[in-house]
């Protein structure tokens, strides 16, 4: 018997793991810049720390003279001396 591939499934396969789990995706381009995408909110933002809510957790970002750019649809850009980025699982979002 042959199985059918309907298209919503071939679709959805074909998308990156973390867009079809809902999951954030950092890239750091060396100690200068960070991309977040798919965040699920700002939790706090300083000149130091920028924290982010996560599908699996939250997202924190320390350094110093950070600036935050983000267009408000997940996505952000952290630019500034990116000192350490910790995914911590599980926090609660205050």
């Amino acid at each position: 018997m042959r199985k059918k591939s309907g298209t919503k499934q071939r679709v959805f396969w074909d998308l990156p793991l973390d867009l079809r789990a809902g999951i954030a995706r950092v890239t750091a381009l060396g100690f200068q810049l960070a991309v977040v995408e798919h965040h699920d909110g700002l939790l706090e933002y300083s000149q130091t720390r920028v924290r982010f809510a996560t599908g699996e957790g939250e997202l924190l970002i320390i350094g110093q003279n950070l600036v935050l750019d983000s267009d408000g649809t997940g996505d952000a850009r952290i630019t500034g001396r990116i000192a350490s980025i910790v995914m911590q699982r599980g926090q609660t979002h205050d």
